[in-house]
């Protein structure tokens, strides 16, 4: 086996159902979410066009698995699914825990303030707009550590 060869030796499905999803109002004159960049596949510029409405993100974790390689030994690595639209803009990506615990302490530092103090700003119900809506939240109490 190879050192970065990785050989999987236990998967499953995510029973839990962890989806989160948030939709973003679009104005009439704006950019679509005000983004660009590049669609993965050629390299190309994508810019969004001119329209009102409102934008859906949803981000669930698929399923999981415990991996092994030589170099990085045996760690569990979690399928994120990012949607932005339809299903036809999925993508889905392999992350280990410390991803997670790292995305979380960037959050947390750039509000300034815990993130449970974020979250406890929001209103789960709220339909129009959210004070915090550009803090996001993490998940990343889910114990263990990958790097055993």
């Amino acid at each position: 086996k190879k050192d970065d060869e990785v050989v999987v030796l236990v998967k499953g499905d995510n029973v839990f159902g962890t989806t989160v999803s948030k939709s973003f109002e679009r104005r009439p004159g704006s950019k679509s979410g005000g983004r660009s960049g590049s669609n993965g596949r050629s390299g190309r510029a994508v810019t969004t066009e001119l329209r009102s409405g409102a934008d859906t993100v949803s981000v669930s974790i698929a399923s999981y698995r415990v991996v092994e390689s030589r170099r990085r030994g045996r760690y569990a690595q979690f399928l994120v699914i990012y949607c932005e639209g339809s299903f036809r803009d999925t993508v889905g990506v392999w992350k280990r825990y410390s991803d997670f615990d790292r995305l979380s302490r960037k959050i947390t530092a750039a509000s300034g303030e815990g993130c449970v103090n974020v979250l406890g700003k929001i209103h789960p119900l709220a339909i129009e707009s959210d004070e915090n809506s550009s803090h996001g939240g993490s998940g990343s109490d889910a114990g263990g550590d990958d790097e055993r």
